[in-house]
């Protein structure tokens, strides 16, 4: 059986269209596999990487990608460390944000009404 030229062409583009999505599935995957496993080692590292990142300063800015710690995880880290989220915003359509902390500030207690000199 012999196939027309047009047939042969048909025949070659599905093969390297078949080809292409193979290949696209396993860098997908690849990429899939890479990124899990970045996000488990900064899931390891997360108390020495908010201890840098909330060191004592004022300010703190903490960007965050598909590969760092997750966004609860960094609020209630920098909370634990002093910082309240002061600000936040989306940088890009790949869902990376910026955070912005500030340090809180010690509350001073009010001394009770009977030591202020209150009757």
């Amino acid at each position: 059986m012999r196939l027309n030229r047009g047939m042969e062409i048909l025949i070659a583009l599905l093969v390297i269209g078949a080809l292409a999505l193979l290949a696209f599935g396993l860098m997908a995957g690849g990429f899939i596999a890479a990124s899990s496993k970045a996000q488990r080692r900064s899931k390891q590292d997360a108390p020495k990487t908010l201890d840098a990142a909330f060191d004592g300063r004022e300010d703190v800015v903490f960007k965050i990608t598909g590969t760092s710690l997750g966004f609860d995880e960094v609020v209630l880290g920098a909370k634990a460390r002093g910082y309240r989220l002061a600000s936040q915003s989306d940088d890009d359509r790949w869902g990376t944000k910026t955070l912005i902390f500030e340090k809180r500030k010690p509350q001073r207690l009010r001394p009770p009404a009977r030591e202020r000199g209150s009757a």
